[in-house]
């Protein structure tokens, strides 16, 4: 299979593994499975400008001006190959229109897989420059996930790569707020600071979380919340139990989104029981509905924050 860029063009870019899988997510993909590896023995070649890659990318100016067999070939012969691997093959034409100029074919609509890879693309060649005016027209609403999925850490990756800081931090905070486990860059060149903080401020709040509930408890427990004896015991248990059953108990709570987590905080149940008008009566109709303020857990726990907060992306830019 071969494809022109340029028809002079001096260079032959030769793919090899070509759609290779991209991005793997374990759990279901919303945008549908990446497309299998091309198994062309031979690659697909596409004929390229030397002088366009060279202007646009310093992985290809070493290429081709170094001390390599590329440079040396293209000077002795005028012309030369140099050989790529695992490239989706409509992103890399994509990319390589781009560099070429050839703005006239280079789509306006882009799904988010197709701008994803190519943006890696760019990041690995180095022309993340060259890509910068296509951010107004590729980044649309209709391509932004509302989810926590394989989509969404595309997202993440995109608006890292064009430094987009608002959608960056509302992409962070979905990730953060709705993963039920350790959050994982799927391959993708977001660096490693950024999941490592995802991961660590997705944990610490999740920690805050379950920290309020214990110690909320611990007051109960200690004296500090309740009116009396059977108040505190019955609202140790109601809350024990919540915590229980709605796996907000520690470790299980690790375990489950901070967004569920949050969720379940505020459903606690008021407890409800009847108890003596006076001190030492027994009369069964002299009763009273109990209540006391602290069986409001709403009160109590006060305001739950239901999401996490989103990373700034400022603060990883160097």
């Amino acid at each position: 299979m071969a494809h022109v860029i340029d028809p002079s063009g001096e260079v032959t870019i030769i793919l090899h593994n070509a759609n290779a899988p991209f991005a793997i997510w374990s759990a279901p993909i919303s945008s549908g499975p990446a497309r299998k590896a091309d198994d062309t023995n031979k690659g697909v070649r596409i004929r390229v400008s030397a002088k366009h890659l060279i202007l646009a990318s310093p992985v290809f100016e070493r290429a081709l001006t170094g001390p390599w067999r590329e440079s040396i070939t293209l000077d002795q012969e005028g012309s030369t190959e140099i050989t790529a691997e695992g490239w989706d093959i409509e992103a890399l034409l994509i990319f390589l229109r781009v560099i070429h100029c050839q703005f006239q074919l280079v789509p306006l609509d882009l799904s988010l897989e197709v701008l994803a890879k190519v943006t890696v693309i760019a990041d690995y060649y180095g022309c993340r420059a060259a890509l910068g005016f296509f951010s107004c027209v590729w980044v649309q609403d209709s391509i932004i996930p509302k989810t926590y999925s394989r989509d969404l850490m595309l997202w993440v990756w995109v608006t890292w790569f064009f430094t987009l800081p608002d959608q960056f931090r509302g992409a962070t905070s979905i990730a953060m707020s709705q993963c039920s486990g350790e959050i994982y860059s799927l391959g993708l060149p977001i660096p490693r600071a950024v999941i490592e903080r995802m991961n660590a401020v997705r944990q610490s709040s999740i920690q805050s979380l379950h920290g309020l509930l214990e110690g909320q408890g611990a007051k109960i427990l200690h004296g500090e919340r309740g009116c009396h004896f059977e108040c505190r015991a019955m609202l140790f248990g109601v809350l024990s139990m919540h915590m229980h059953d709605n796996k907000l108990d520690w470790p299980a709570i690790l375990g489950q989104s901070y967004e569920t987590s949050a969720r379940a905080t505020e459903t606690v149940r008021r407890p409800r029981w009847r108890e003596p008008c006076s001190e030492g009566s027994s009369n069964t109709n002299n009763r009273r509905l109990h209540n006391c303020p602290d069986c409001n857990f709403t009160r109590l726990l006060g305001p739950v924050e239901q999401s996490v907060q989103g990373l700034r992306l400022q603060n990883f830019l160097v």
